[in-house]
């Protein structure tokens, strides 16, 4: 899953939470793409929950697709 943390209608960190909390779902990797301003606190929530948080801020395609690759092998499926 790619998931935006800042969403109309949704927030990102519950879709995370809701994600790790149901025995179908806890194990689909997701990657987080946000222009969030990551906090520390924000990390703390997101730490053992999600593959990798990329800042829209420093967005790199090649970097995205290679996260985004590792996700789809890391088996977690």
């Amino acid at each position: 899953i790619v998931l935006d943390l800042m969403m109309p209608e949704v927030n990102g960190f519950d879709v995370v939470e809701a994600l790790k909390d149901e025995a179908r779902t806890a194990s689909i990797p997701v990657v987080v793409v946000t222009a969030k301003q990551i906090t520390h606190e924000d990390r703390v929530r997101l730490n053992g929950n999600v593959l990798k948080v990329l800042e829209k801020s420093e967005f790199n395609h090649g970097r995205f697709l290679s996260e985004v690759r590792r996700a789809m092998s890391s088996g977690r499926s």
